[in-house]
């Protein structure tokens, strides 16, 4: 974003560049309260008032849309390695089930770890960093009552002058290790919300079409491959027998057909 200022009659008008909003300072969660500002040309401008940005605008149509329906929500920004949870706007604020969301966050971070040691600090935002208002998180878990609702700064850590231009034979790894904890708070999500699924047939031309009565010896006649890469953590995670749909959903994986 930038302006010219004229400087006067004998001084030709100088131009001045700002980086714009913050876009997670820009949603409707206490908004323009603490660790924000109104200087638009700062790193942390909120904006001119609560989703005055497109972007922002166009997560809480698609949120608000839905009803309810979402009961996940992950916002991935750099840098700090933290995994943070609701809320950030003020220091040991936290919402009613902050047991669990302190769990499944220390859970997967660990699972994060696991793949090349990396370490994430866990908590919320305003505990391990600083307090900031008009956070994405807080508004989906306060304001729209999202469960499990989370922040990710990514790598490098916090030490590192320029972190925000992640060197290029990180981004790979970086995108591994997140992908593991991503996938632990998918499954406590799913374990959490076990849908009521209606099976149907399979609308797809290398599956014939499976009626809710399927027998074992109608299923191994279906061709044998799960429809989501996530099949085998699924299966790995006790998933097969929870859930009806794997059956068609996952079959390779959970053995349903041979």
């Amino acid at each position: 974003m930038c302006t010219q200022v004229n400087n006067g009659l004998f001084s030709p008008p100088t131009t001045q560049c700002c980086q714009g909003v913050d876009l997670n300072r820009n949603f409707d969660w206490f908004f323009g309260q603490v660790g924000s500002s109104t200087d638009p040309c700062s790193e942390i401008y909120n904006g001119r008032f609560a989703f005055s940005e497109p972007e922002t605008r166009s997560v809480r149509d698609f949120i608000t849309g839905q009803n309810g329906k979402i009961k996940t929500f992950l916002t991935f920004h750099s840098y700090s390695q933290i995994l943070m949870y609701p809320f950030g706007h003020s220091i040991k604020t936290y919402p009613n089930d902050v047991n669990d969301l302190s769990v499944t966050a220390n859970r997967a971070a660990q699972a994060l770890q696991s793949m090349y040691g990396t370490k994430y600090t866990v908590g919320t935002g305003a505990d391990t960093l600083y307090p900031a208002s008009g956070g994405s998180e807080d508004w989906a878990k306060g304001q729209m009552g999202i469960k499990y609702s989370f922040l990710f700064e990514l790598r490098p850590e916090d030490n590192v002058w320029d972190g925000f231009l992640l060197a290029e034979n990180q981004i790979i790894p970086t995108s591994r290790e997140t992908w593991e904890a991503v996938k632990v708070i998918v499954t406590q999500t799913m374990n959490t919300f076990k849908p009521i699924i209606t099976e149907a047939p399979i609308a797809h031309s290398r599956f014939r079409a499976v009626p809710p009565t399927v027998t074992a010896a109608a299923v191994s006649t279906i061709v044998c491959a799960d429809l989501d890469q996530l099949c085998p953590y699924w299966s790995e995670n006790g998933a097969c027998q929870s859930f009806p749909a794997m059956k068609v959903r996952c079959a390779k994986s959970c053995k349903f057909c041979v």
